[in-house]
């Protein structure tokens, strides 16, 4: 009985953060664009990404070709996270502003970059590393350009991501979304 009373108090605090998160509308798919393409070079779109990009591997961030830049991209935004942790929220792997403007995003663009913090508490990437006895995880690669830069510290948070990305929401010119598949 005590457990029941246990779980039952913690559900209004796991709705209102699942609600606080999900209300940060990070897709901006109004934005999207046909003829931008985000191309993974190490995977394929909806594929299974090496174990050479995982805990099981060398923890590389995979590369990306991007195509169709409008003239006015000053920077780039990049968020990574999986919706099938075992979460309230999805677990965020990377968070990433101030992104170069160029066609090949790799490790060296990502350290030119300002780096947020990711859920293994650690800023930069932080690699995909599902439970083994989990299901298939999806990664969700998110890329945002904008006209501008953002005004973040190395090490912000997902909060304030979102937030930055909100209040500059007129200033985002496209998005794409890039799904990797990963399990042990």
């Amino acid at each position: 009985m005590i457990w029941l009373i246990l779980v039952l108090s913690f559900l209004p605090l796991a709705g209102a953060l699942y609600l606080m998160f999900k209300s940060q509308n990070l897709s901006f798919n109004k934005k999207q664009m046909t003829n931008f393409v985000v191309k993974p070079l190490d995977f394929e779109n909806w594929g299974f990404i090496p174990a050479n990009f995982t805990c099981d591997g060398a923890n590389q961030f995979p590369r990306f070709e991007i195509g169709a830049l409008p003239e006015n991209t000053q920077s780039l935004a990049i968020m990574v996270d999986d919706p099938d942790a075992p979460m309230v929220r999805p677990f965020v792997h990377l968070l990433a502003v101030n992104v170069p403007a160029v066609k090949l995003i790799d490790e060296n663009i990502l350290a030119e970059s300002t780096l947020g913090m990711n859920d293994f508490m650690q800023i930069g990437w932080g690699w995909p590393c599902p439970p083994e006895w989990h299901w298939v995880h999806h990664y969700h690669f998110k890329f945002f350009a904008l006209n501008t830069g953002l005004d973040l510290k190395p090490g912000f948070n997902l909060q304030q991501f979102a937030k930055a990305l909100t209040e500059n929401e007129g200033n985002i010119i496209w998005t794409a979304e890039i799904v990797g598949l990963y399990s042990r």
